[in-house]
């Protein structure tokens, strides 16, 4: 009786730590955001970033915004404004941009979860120097396991506000919103081809059952493949060490955010650099925010 009690005494310590190994915990000291500039006037509610081999930033307004991206430096002066010929901002919600610099814009905001003309908009790389109209391509979409526009309130989870580009497909990472809340990103794939395609659900990854810590805002992956960023209001996670495009699948690290504004862009400058925006709202806002990850 006594082996039978040591054994499974070490089968629950076992499950414990298998258990305590998937889990992500907030670190106490805070991911030091700091401001380095203020955005332009016209961007007031900057909800995506993305940067070029010049340094130069991408950032567009969210929803009811212009059919515009406005280019700025690091000083934060608008450098010139990128205009359409065929994209309109029905909810613009990410930036991101591919190996070879192409823009992807992310018009896929669904807050209610029952758009059916979810698209995002490729800028061609040799485009965004231009000063006339661009004409981009479309890339439509439907996410493979949603049936219902709108799903039940507990299968909210078709609301897409961050986006990046690797390994030459496009990752969408959901913001959850059921209720009760669950705490959860859903992850799909998209090909980077302009045509109508289906977003393949990849995996899942278990956020915050708070709203504040656990919808997901953005996402941004390193220059060199090897760091995946992605945040909430209040919460970071960097994911590292993981295999090809398997992001969930190592290390996570989690670090608390107490900057008290709306972000909404992020992107990495270098392998190491974070850069965020804000809303303006009553709190504050309208800035660029910098920050280290290599500590």
């Amino acid at each position: 009786m006594q082996i039978k009690a040591i054994f499974f005494s070490l089968c629950i310590i076992s499950l414990s730590l298998a258990c305590k190994k998937s889990e992500t915990v907030i670190k106490p000291t805070d991911f030091a955001l700091n401001s380095i500039t203020s955005l332009p006037p016209v961007l007031t509610e900057s909800s995506g970033l993305a940067i070029d081999a010049a340094q130069n930033i991408y950032s567009i307004n969210d929803k009811g915004g212009e059919d515009e991206v406005y280019v700025l430096n690091q000083t934060g002066a608008l450098l010139r404004t990128l205009t359409f010929s065929n994209a309109s901002n029905k909810d613009w919600e990410d930036l991101a941009q591919d190996a070879v610099g192409n823009i992807y814009i992310s018009d896929s905001g669904n807050n209610d979860n029952d758009r059916t003309n979810l698209r995002i908009f490729k800028v061609p790389a040799d485009k965004l120097s231009s000063a006339e109209p661009i004409a981009v391509e479309k890339i439509s979409y439907s996410f493979s396991d949603q049936t219902s526009f709108p799903p039940t309130d507990a299968d909210m989870h078709f609301d897409v506000e961050a986006l990046v580009a690797f390994d030459n497909s496009l990752w969408l990472f959901t913001r959850d919103r059921t209720s009760p809340f669950i705490g959860q990103t859903k992850l799909y794939k998209l090909p980077t081809t302009e045509g109508t395609h289906i977003a393949q659900l990849q995996s899942t990854f278990a956020t915050d059952n708070d709203k504040s810590r656990g919808a997901i805002r953005s996402a941004t992956i390193s220059p060199d493949g090897n760091k995946l960023a992605i945040a909430s209001k209040e919460t970071l996670w960097i994911f590292t060490e993981f295999t090809g495009n398997d992001f969930f699948g190592n290390k996570v690290n989690t670090f608390n955010i107490n900057n008290g504004t709306q972000l909404e862009g992020m992107v990495f400058k270098d392998n190491c650099t974070l850069l965020f925006s804000d809303e303006t709202s009553e709190e504050g806002g309208g800035n660029l925010y910098q920050a280290n990850t290599c500590r």
